[in-house]
């Protein structure tokens, strides 16, 4: 039996849940800037819509209705819940398309929604999502931030998430407009000789253009500290943006 993720489109295709839940987490996976990102980011996205593997959403999907009547995303949180202890994965799939519920409204709609449909939910989804390997869920289950981290990083999460459903929902409706989306790679080395020439052509003479190469010198020597958020409070005139711009690439071109 197949399983749709979601309706025709224009060329009469039905979206497969299975391709809709791996093709997202290809994508969420691209986000992640270390192997623990990437981890939760896959893990999230190939569990997201796992509620539409109920018997009510795929009626729902034949037989049309009312959006949002039939609920998917809360079981796809308690997917989670039940394989990982990570409380950022539920937190973010529960509001992937609602936004971000607080803790005691999402423990209590949990509650509610456990009953004997999660187990046909998890059954069929186990039957064609990949199981995850006992080591990646091991790297997954480390809730390694801090408090105030963590709260940063599940938001962080819930947008990748939204992200990546969004462009994976748009491939299948849009195909053309998603065509269009082509990634491009970011000419670090270029950019920063292009700032340098920039720099090298204003003039040092004066005062204040003095002034103004002293702090680019300054900036430009606080590049290898560690990434933060730092403030550059320097009169009108003084070359606030170039300053700026320039001390990042240094940074990158410290990093690349």
């Amino acid at each position: 039996m197949e399983y749709y993720a979601h309706s025709e489109n224009d060329k009469g295709k039905k979206h497969l849940l299975k391709d809709h839940l791996l093709d997202t987490a290809v994508i969420a996976e691209g986000f992640g800037k270390d192997e623990y990102e990437k981890a939760i980011f896959r893990f999230a996205a190939l569990c997201h819509d796992a509620g539409k593997y109920s018997d009510a959403f795929q009626k729902y999907l034949i037989e049309g209705g009312t959006r949002g009547r039939i609920p998917h995303a809360i079981f796809g949180a308690i997917v989670t819940k039940n394989i990982t202890k990570n409380p950022a994965l539920s937190f973010a799939i529960a509001g992937h398309h609602k936004g971000l519920s607080n803790p005691a409204d999402l423990k209590q709609t949990i509650k509610e929604y456990s009953d004997d449909t999660l187990s046909l939910i998890i059954e069929r989804f186990n039957s064609e999502i990949e199981k995850i390997p006992i080591e990646l869920l091991s790297l997954i289950n480390d809730t390694k931030y801090k408090e105030q981290e963590f709260e940063l990083f599940i938001r962080y999460l819930f947008s990748v998430l939204t992200d990546a459903d969004w462009l994976d929902t748009e491939a299948h409706f849009e195909p053309d407009k998603s065509h269009l989306r082509i990634s491009q790679t970011l000419p670090i080395d270029d950019l920063i000789q292009k700032l340098e020439r920039e720099l090298e052509s204003k003039s040092k003479e004066g005062e204040i253009n003095q002034l103004r190469n002293q702090t680019l010198n300054e900036v430009l020597s606080k590049s290898n500290l560690d990434c933060g958020f730092y403030s550059l409070n320097l009169p009108t005139g003084m070359g606030k943006t170039l300053t700026s711009i320039f001390g990042r690439f240094g940074m990158l071109k410290l990093i690349h």
